[in-house]
């Protein structure tokens, strides 16, 4: 009974220092509008109330590897868990033999899941990354005489266009 109180004071007195000191914490960071940026992380302009000239979309192997990896974060988080469990059934067997070797079992099956779940990742975005894109890539811009053309500069080619006209 002694513990059970002493651990409920401990819990207030430590909820207490944090409840109080939480006033004192002041953000370093500026307020941002998330849509803002967003469009002008994609690109886009944004103009207060919208964005415009945003012209980017992810293709389908970005869309396929976000999913991939986000499976495998998951995989790979139940691995971690399952380590953890596997440690506290180890720690609480008190030398039962079979407590013993089911906490084993599960440490070792987890570690085997991570080590599977970081190839699998590896493997993923070697494979997307070495398919690169197939959408064509914009020339360099270049200035001067075009062929057939008279003399102007060329900064950045026409859209839809991968050379300067």
């Amino acid at each position: 009974m002694k513990f059970i109180k002493n651990l409920f004071i401990s819990t207030l007195l430590v909820l207490g220092i944090a409840g109080a000191s939480l006033p004192l914490i002041q953000p370093a960071f500026a307020v941002v509008n998330p849509q803002e940026q967003a469009c002008i992380g994609t690109g886009g302009t944004w103009t207060g109330s919208e964005c415009t000239g945003n012209t980017a979309t992810d293709d389908l192997p970005t869309i396929i590897q976000t999913i991939i990896n986000v499976i495998l974060f998951i995989i790979g988080a139940a691995a971690v868990i399952m380590i953890i469990i596997g440690g506290i059934t180890y720690t609480t067997s008190g030398g039962d033999a079979a407590a013993v070797k089911k906490a084993k079992d599960t440490i070792l099956y987890a570690v085997i899941g991570l080590v599977v779940a970081f190839l699998a990742f590896a493997i993923v975005n070697w494979v997307i990354g070495s398919l690169g894109s197939t959408a064509p890539t914009a020339a360099p811009a270049k200035s001067g005489v075009d062929s057939g053309s008279s003399a102007t500069t060329c900064e950045t080619p026409a859209p839809g266009r991968t050379t300067c006209v």
